[in-house]
């Protein structure tokens, strides 16, 4: 029976050469026969271990396609994080407590093994901060604390420092620096919030305009069709039984046909003025093609004498998915018309509506007399209300002026609003 000899390699280099390669050799001879005896076992281990490689793969494989059917591992680790945060917020402040507390004693474990060298002091502002984003001051002070002793400790026998009183001087800096990330991070949150307060109540507070000026224009909507379906028709009403009137009259030769004919001549006018009106407070139906039909009909209205010229154009098919939109665009036109026939004492206006890559343009310029930008004079309130209408449907109006040219009123609108059929 063989035995088993350890060689020494220190000692073997002082041994004589031959007695070296002799024991050389029969150390060879039993490990080829230790070889040869475990070859079975090596072989059964590797093919074991091949099927545990495979029965891996196969799941890994398995995870990362069931992790792409769900959306990527990007995807799951973004749910796993917004998880982690919800269950912090939610979770009571006792609980909170005691995981910052117990990330103090971890860092403070760490440090305390790392030693004076590799410090870890800047890492125990993590449970202070954490303590203050999911608490509140209360907590962040508790931690503050907790962290100052935990230091203390960590580091009481690697410190460089030769006197008792230099280390509790880095201590109490140490402690005011905690103290520090406190309070700090307390301001920075409240910060925050009243930040945030601040954005959602000019969201609600752009939401009430918004309500506002759809109720604005609801009613005006609900007293153009009064006027259009009821006076109208009732002024309609009374112009037919002028006419009878002044039929009757005029067959039985009395001088008071004329005055009927005056009458009913004035009922006429009466009705054609109420019509404009309602047209102008409730225009025609603000579809996907109707903002065309409305200005058109808008600049018909005005166009009369002695009225100055006003024409229209329109380039291409320009089309509003959003009536709100469109009924915005015609009060801004309407706005401009306005301020161009009072204000500007033009002989041509031109009203164009054009379509743009990725837009729209309504463009309202005058031959009128303009003003140079020293002479601008103060906002009135139509300008500030077709900014207003502007703002409200993310376009952007532009008045350029000049007292050679006139004045131009341009309203850019972008996409997703306006489209190109």
């Amino acid at each position: 029976m063989a035995t088993h000899v350890e060689w020494d390699p220190v000692g073997s280099l002082f041994e004589k050469p031959r007695t070296r390669r002799r024991w050389e050799s029969e150390w060879k001879d039993e490990a080829g026969e230790q070889k040869r005896g475990r070859s079975g076992q090596f072989s059964a281990i590797g093919f074991m271990g091949i099927l545990f490689a495979k029965q891996a793969s196969r799941e890994s494989h398995a995870k990362a396609a069931g992790a792409a059917k769900g959306g990527g591992w990007a995807s799951w680790n973004r749910r796993a994080f917004l998880k982690a945060i919800n269950t912090l917020q939610t979770q009571s402040k006792v609980f909170l407590l005691v995981e910052a507390l117990a990330l103090v004693a971890l860092i403070g474990a760490a440090d305390a093994i790392s030693g004076w060298d590799v410090s870890l002091f800047l890492f125990y502002a993590f449970p202070i901060l954490l303590a203050v984003w999911f608490g509140d001051r209360r907590l962040a002070l508790v931690c503050a604390v907790a962290c100052g002793v935990a230091w203390f400790w960590a580091n009481n026998d690697s410190h460089p420092y030769t006197t008792a009183y230099a280390y509790a001087w880095a201590a109490f800096n140490r402690a005011m620096y905690f103290l520090f990330v406190a309070f700090g991070g307390t301001a920075m949150k409240q910060q925050g919030e009243e930040f945030r307060a601040r954005m959602e109540a000019l969201t609600r507070a752009r939401e009430l305009e918004q309500e506002i000026v759809r109720v604005s224009e609801r009613e005006q909507m609900r007293i153009g069709q009064e006027l259009h379906d009821g006076l109208c028709q009732n002024l309609a009403a009374i112009d037919c039984a002028a006419a009878c009137l002044r039929t009757d009259l005029e067959a039985k030769a009395l001088p008071e046909a004329a005055t009927a004919e005056a009458i009913q001549r004035l009922l006429k006018g009466a009705v054609v003025e109420t019509r404009d009106l309602a047209r102008g407070i409730f225009p025609v139906q603000m579809d996907a093609d109707g903002l065309a039909a409305a200005l058109e009909e808008l600049v018909g209205g005005t166009n009369r004498p002695p009225r100055v010229a006003v024409t229209f154009e329109c380039d291409g098919e320009a089309g509003i998915d959003d009536p709100q939109t469109a009924m915005h665009l015609y009060r801004i036109a309407q706005q401009a018309l306005n301020n161009a026939l009072s204000h500007a004492a033009a002989s041509l206006i031109r009203l164009r509506l054009c379509w743009e890559k990725g837009g729209m343009t309504m463009s309202i310029a005058d031959n009128g007399r303009g003003f140079s930008p020293a002479q601008r004079p103060s906002q009135g309130m139509g300008l500030r209300t077709m900014q207003y209408r502007a703002h409200l449907i993310g376009a952007e109006l532009v008045v350029e002026s000049n007292p050679a040219t006139g004045t131009e009123v341009r309203c850019t609108l972008t996409f997703p609003h306006a489209y190109h059929s």
